[in-house]
């Protein structure tokens, strides 16, 4: 049986962005700044990520637990492109002051849900793919930074594990639905002791070679923390 050539690429095509309707939406970065026992922090950020909340509290001198949630919905202004997502995560970590210095480590783990669509053009011909998505993800985070009072200025890195279940259309997509993430992000907030603006820009990168779920590769938002003392 003879292939028509046209229909062989819109068919390699659809395969390759097949896995482009973005179903999993990396949260903003959660940085806390703490320094002692008893310390608070919350925090509202909005950007490429949707709305994020968070709030951290240190259970020691040395300890602190955090919580966030993010969650979001986005489209291009001709509809062609859409997104959906809701995400929480506790973690547990350390924490250590040195005088301007702040480094910290938390473990954690979140639990989200997704939906995306991407309609192309080939040829003068139409494609949509949908697909949506619930996953699981644990992390690793690791956070170096400077907190003078009025400005600080730091590196939050994570690792996380997310496992994927979705499907894309009508069809279950179990193979190679899960991948490892690296999200490094670089944050700055301006302020004072109690209250501060802050602003953050990264990326998420998935580290396997044949992922075939959707993402966002960016992390940018813009917030404000508040420090309860």
């Amino acid at each position: 049986m003879k292939v028509n050539k046209k229909w062989l690429i819109v068919l390699t095509l659809a395969g390759i962005l097949g896995a482009c309707a973005p179903i999993y939406i990396p949260p903003a970065a959660h940085v806390p700044q703490l320094e002692h026992k008893g310390e608070m922090q919350f925090g509202l950020f909005y950007g490429m990520n949707g709305l994020d909340l968070q709030g951290s509290y240190a259970a020691s001198d040395h300890q602190a637990f955090m919580a966030g949630i993010s969650m979001g919905s986005n489209s291009d202004s001709s509809g062609s492109n859409k997104t959906a997502h809701f995400y929480g995560e506790g973690a547990y970590g350390v924490f250590s002051a040195n005088g301007v210095g702040r480094f910290s480590a938390f473990a954690g783990m979140g639990a989200g849900a997704g939906q995306g669509q991407s309609t192309w053009s080939f040829n003068s011909t139409s494609f949509t793919e949908q697909a949506t998505g619930t996953y699981l993800r644990p992390f690793l985070q690791g956070n170096i930074g400077l907190n003078t009072g009025f400005f600080d200025l730091g590196l939050a890195t994570r690792l996380a594990w997310v496992w994927m279940t979705y499907t894309s259309g009508n069809q279950n997509i179990p193979p190679n639905a899960n991948a490892w993430m690296l999200e490094p992000v670089l944050y700055m907030g301006l302020g004072g002791n109690k209250f501060k603006v802050f602003g953050q820009g990264g990326f998420s990168a998935p580290l396997n070679k044949n992922m075939n779920f959707g993402y966002n590769p960016f992390i940018i938002s813009l917030g404000i923390n508040f420090h309860i003392h």
